[in-house]
């Protein structure tokens, strides 16, 4: 209630409010009539609740909004979608549950053409993989934890400046193919666990990128270890879990210059001597 009585329209650029659980829908009241001068917004992990309200239109500078951790219900307000200045868009780990064509419908204004950043893992959305060409600028990607379904390729093969995708724990198919991957020479973190991706890569296909973290837990990997793994220098975490393989862990992995942090092999049908890694 203190924000109420703060009159900030002229000078207010940067406000950061996260982590208060006694915030609630009166912040945006006091918004609506604050600052246009807006850049940065941060209400995440607070209690607020509802849909989403129309009351950043008006913040014509609005560069990065961060309402991601609350209890936000439905789908994104049109209003979202006409911030010419957005680059950033956490709502990750709500309730949001709106229909897919309307969902990104609603980004259609100008922020296609500013977004680089959207994250919307941990929610309820449910349809089909949407596609992605009309986002050109996008540089991450998070859909993870949500119902998402069908064949995403040809959905995301134009985004050329990703450096960031997460997919996993939707019900999405199809096949995962260097073609598709060589799309993405900025490309260091890829999570496309707990899908039904098929992989096909050519045994000498050299990426354009390189990894620091790779998850393709349950994809279709196997039979054959993957041998462009060993084109990756920087790689910290390494799930290939449950991923049909059934070959020896060739020599070449247990010489490569990263250094592993977390590695998963399980649920594989891997053979032969493990070496001396103790060292």
């Amino acid at each position: 209630s203190p924000l109420l009585h703060i009159n900030s329209s002229k000078s207010l650029t940067y406000l950061d409010l996260s982590n208060n659980p006694c915030v609630n829908s009166s912040v945006f009241s006091w918004l609506l009539n604050s600052s246009t001068n807006l850049a940065y917004v941060d209400l995440s992990s607070n209690q607020l609740q509802g849909s989403i309200p129309n009351v950043f239109s008006n913040m014509n500078s609005l560069e990065r909004l961060y309402l991601h951790d609350n209890q936000f219900e439905g789908g994104i307000p049109k209003s979202l979608g006409d911030i010419c200045t957005l680059h950033l868009l956490y709502l990750s780990s709500n309730n949001l549950n709106g229909q897919v064509l309307e969902f990104f419908h609603n980004l259609q204004g100008c922020t296609k053409d500013s977004l680089e950043s959207l994250h919307l893992g941990g929610n309820q959305i449910k349809g089909p993989m949407p596609k992605f060409a009309n986002f050109p600028s996008l540089r991450e990607l998070d859909l993870s934890n949500n119902k998402f379904y069908g064949s995403m390729a040809e959905k995301i093969e134009t985004l050329y400046k990703l450096e960031f995708l997460d997919l996993r724990s939707n019900m999405l198919e199809g096949v995962i193919s260097e073609t598709l991957l060589s799309n993405f020479p900025n490309l260091y973190y890829l999570q496309l666990s707990s899908n039904s991706f098929t992989s096909i890569f050519s045994f000498d296909w050299i990426p354009p990128f390189q990894l620091i973290d790779l998850y393709l837990r349950s994809c279709k990997l196997g039979p054959h270890f993957p041998n462009w793994i060993k084109t990756q220098k920087n790689l910290i975490f390494l799930d290939l879990s449950n991923t049909r393989i059934s070959d020896t862990i060739p020599t070449w992995f247990w010489n490569m210059p990263f250094e592993l942090h977390y590695l998963n092999l399980s649920q594989n049908e891997i053979k032969g001597r493990l070496p001396n890694i103790s060292n």
